[in-house]
């Protein structure tokens, strides 16, 4: 049986809570069939052998971007994003929101600072917290737009961390083997969240 954020909080104290967006705290309408064909020719562009070394998996699309980016820097990143960007504004038609965590996110009083650290873009995050009335929730964003690499890399975790704080103090809130891996590497604990598996 998955125990509750709130019983996992009394029982772990944190300070710093980072949210996932999509399949965590909303399930993105986004028709995702093209996206990977997308990227791949961007990188193509640059590495013909990179793209044929990657292995077929469920996020082979991000893993791509990753070494793409940590190969040829901020250029190919900034043509990934813009891709990325349109990508999810064209094929993004609403979300199902997770109500047992939206409740939980704005039942917790002033001892928590919220973030979310997500690899959707600004388009479908803006549309989603305007619409649930949450933005102001949120002390900052980390969105696609705002790292260099995607998680599981740790990236958006320096866009977080208060300098001298406790490493302990933070805790991931997401879904994936990608938030679970983003939290491993950033050094910090992670609490899965099923919610739409169990719909």
């Amino acid at each position: 049986m998955n125990i509750s954020l709130e019983t996992y909080l009394r029982n772990n104290p944190k300070k710093y809570l980072i949210f996932d967006l999509d399949e965590t705290l909303a399930l993105l309408h986004i028709n995702w069939n093209t996206i990977r064909q997308g990227v791949f020719k961007i990188v193509s562009r640059y590495d013909e052998q990179l793209v044929h070394s990657m292995v077929d998996e469920h996020f082979v699309t991000i893993y791509l971007a990753n070494k793409a980016v940590s190969k040829y820097g901020k250029k190919i990143k900034e043509e990934i994003t813009a891709f990325w960007s349109d990508y999810e504004k064209n094929n993004y038609s609403g979300y199902t929101p997770n109500i047992e965590l939206i409740k939980t996110v704005i039942s917790l009083d002033s001892r928590y600072k919220k973030y979310i650290w997500t690899t959707n873009t600004l388009y479908p995050i803006n549309d989603f917290l305007k619409k649930e009335g949450i933005t102001s929730q949120f002390e900052k964003i980390i969105s696609h737009e705002k790292v260099l690499r995607l998680k599981p890399k740790a990236d958006g975790f320096a866009e977080i961390y208060v300098p001298r704080t406790p490493l302990a103090d933070y805790l991931m809130i997401g879904d994936s083997i990608n938030d679970e891996g983003a939290a491993k590497n950033a050094g910090i604990e992670f609490f899965k969240i099923s919610y739409f598996n169990r719909q």
